[in-house]
């Protein structure tokens, strides 16, 4: 079992194992180069050592570093409020449509009254299918308006806590 190679080694990429690589690395090594990579800032005896060199560097370098960061946080309030304006206009759409809404079924529901009245008065005339198909008409019509009212009391409960809770993230 010792001698099987382990799952990890069919992960390894093929170009890594070329012996022209391997040689490469071994001259690397014999003529005394070292490469290296690291991120962050510039370490104190490494800035002095360039200030050395180039005097005015370690100023202009930590001026740099200052603006960088000035410049991130002003990119990420700007992201932010974009963010806290998109979800008001968002919001504002909603409840026009919202008000546009409640004013159709308003007006549906008085449509829908008078269509009851007029249907019974049928029904008393003798004309029962008229009446039994214009009530079944109505039934649909206002199982959309039920479903439609539903739908933006649901989708207004998710905007208001998508707000809330943008506003708890801008505090």
């Amino acid at each position: 079992m010792e001698n099987q190679p382990s799952q990890d080694a069919d992960a390894i990429a093929p170009e890594i194992l070329k012996p022209e690589l391997a040689a490469t690395e071994r001259e690397n090594e014999s003529s005394g180069i070292e490469v290296f990579y690291r991120e962050g800032p510039i370490l104190p005896d490494e800035l002095k050592a360039y200030d050395d060199l180039v005097p005015g560097f370690a100023a202009r370098y930590l001026e740099e570093v200052f603006n960088g960061a000035e410049h991130q946080r002003r990119v990420d309030l700007a992201e932010k409020e974009q963010e806290k304006r998109i979800l008001e206009a968002q919001l504002e759409i909603f409840n026009k449509n919202h008000e546009r809404s409640v004013s159709a079924a308003n007006k549906g529901f008085i449509i829908i009254m008078a269509v009851l009245i007029f249907s019974t008065g049928l029904a008393i005339k003798g004309q029962k299918e008229v009446a039994i198909a214009i009530i079944t008409s109505l039934a649909g019509v206002s199982a959309i308006i039920y479903g439609t009212d539903a739908y933006n009391k649901g989708k207004t409960k998710k905007l208001e806590q998508k707000k809330d809770d943008k506003e708890k993230i801008l505090e």
